[in-house]
C-alpha cells in the first residue's frame, strides 16, 4: 500500500507540473497527512476498528481529495467514516457477524472519497449559505 501512496503523490505531482499549479499539491500533502493521522489515531485507540491497510488507503485517498479541494477533503473524511460505521452496523446485524468481526474499512473510505469528489462543492456551498442566513 505504500506503493499506492507513492503512486498517488507521483501522479498528482505530474498533474501539478503539467498544469503549472502548485497550490493543489500542497493541499495534496495536507490531505495525505490529515487522513493518515485521523485513521492512525483510530487504529491506535482501537486496533480492531481499522487495520494498517485501511490507514494507508485512507492516506492515499486523502492525497487525492486534498488535491481536489479543502471541501472534498472535509466531506471525504466525514463520508468515509460515516459510511464505514453505518456499513459495519448493517453487516453485523444483517449477516449476524460478531461486533468485532474485523470488517475491512477501505471500501467505505473509497466510496466516501468518490462521493466527496462529486458532491463536496454543492454540500459545502449549501451549508455555508445556511450558516450565513441565506
Amino acid at each position: 500500500m505504500l506503493v499506492g501512496i507513492a503512486a498517488s503523490v507521483g501522479v498528482l505531482t505530474a498533474a501539478s507540473i503539467v498544469s503549472d499549479q502548485w497550490w493543489p499539491l500542497s493541499r495534496d500533502a495536507a490531505g495525505l497527512v490529515a487522513m493518515l493521522a485521523f485513521y492512525l489515531a483510530i487504529r491506535l485507540i482501537d486496533p480492531i476498528a481499522v487495520g494498517y491497510g485501511d490507514v494507508l488507503f485512507a492516506a492515499a485517498a486523502g492525497a487525492f481529495l486534498g488535491y481536489l479541494s479543502w471541501a472534498a477533503l472535509a466531506v471525504g473524511v466525514f463520508l468515509g467514516y460515516l459510511l464505514g460505521d453505518a456499513g459495519t452496523v448493517v453487516l453485523t446485524h444483517v449477516r449476524k457477524l460478531p461486533s468485532r468481526a474485523g470488517i475491512p474499512f477501505s471500501p467505505f473510505i473509497g466510496i466516501g472519497a468518490v462521493l466527496a469528489a462529486v458532491v463536496a462543492d454543492p454540500v459545502t456551498d449549501y451549508f455555508l449559505r445556511l450558516a450565513h442566513g441565506g
